[in-house]
């Protein structure tokens, strides 16, 4: 069977079901918690799809090579099957990091597994990279010590925005207005928060701002197309960019936007293979 169009799903959403519901033709959803996974030459299939040969792919979260799995202890199982259930755990996640970055180079992504999964793996590495495509940042710094001003957050944010865990943090200065977080999918802004007074992971519950200035809305934007990515949450303070999210959590999204997240990710599976070359 030949599908149009694929939606990774990670485990717990319930996004796939409402964008499959709103596609127009077939759009398949694949289980990404214990996936069946092969690659034979140019092959990829998951879950018994090709999706090589989709028109469109969407990964609902970032595939991260890093950090690797470990496998937990089990009570009287020597070490050595604990470690070769670990480095079991392992193969699996290169295998499924390499079919996607392997089938990316066919089909269009969103996002693209590889840019994603960097993003997501390096946070900093967004503020680097829009910095020198001359997007403005706010001023940040990897250390052991916060800054007066600043807020410290985790080094990896392959689940998104996290708080810092460890000494060693990402630490950005958001100054005294605060920020604002905003999601835009496919070249367009859709929804953001009200401002609020630290950079913080949102809650389940989001209270959506009546709207943002034009300024913000074209700057995210402009952010994650300098990026790359399809879609992302994008914290802004004081007119430059203090964060973005590579691994956003679209359930959460979609239900502060009451559907429209959902609705977007539909049109944007239908468009993509009619304006592909």
């Amino acid at each position: 069977m030949t599908h149009q169009s694929a939606l990774l799903i990670r485990s717990g959403s319930t996004l796939g079901e409402r964008v499959a519901a709103s596609v127009r033709g077939e759009c398949v959803l694949l289980d990404t918690a214990s996936p069946r996974v092969h690659v034979a030459g140019g092959a990829v299939t998951w879950n018994g799809v090709r999706l090589d040969r989709l028109g469109a792919c969407i990964v609902e979260t970032p595939f991260c090579p890093w950090p690797q799995p470990v496998a937990e202890p089990r009570a009287g199982e020597p070490a050595p099957e604990m470690q070769r259930r670990g480095m079991a755990a392992r193969e699996r996640t290169a295998l499924h990091v390499a079919a996607l970055r392997l089938a990316a180079k066919r089909v269009r992504f969103a996002n693209d597994p590889t840019r994603a999964a960097e993003l997501a793996m390096a946070p900093a590495l967004a503020l680097e990279r829009l910095a020198n495509a001359g997007v403005p940042v706010r001023p940040w710094r990897i250390g052991r010590t916060a800054a007066q001003s600043g807020c410290r957050v985790g080094l990896n944010a392959p689940r998104g925005l996290e708080l810092a865990s460890s000494a060693t943090c990402l630490d950005v200065e958001v100054g005294p207005r605060g920020v604002a977080t905003h999601f835009a999918l496919g070249g367009e802004w859709l929804a953001a928060t009200a401002d609020h007074a630290e950079l913080a992971p949102l809650a389940r519950s989001v209270r959506l701002a009546d709207g943002a200035p034009a300024a913000e809305r074209e700057l995210v934007v402009r952010a994650l197309a300098a990026l790359g990515l399809e879609f992302g949450a994008v914290h802004v303070a004081d007119g430059a960019i203090a964060f973005v999210e590579a691994g956003v959590d679209l359930d959460l999204w979609d239900a502060a936007t009451d559907g429209r997240v959902a609705t977007a990710l539909a049109n944007w599976l239908v468009r993509v293979p009619q304006t592909s070359s």
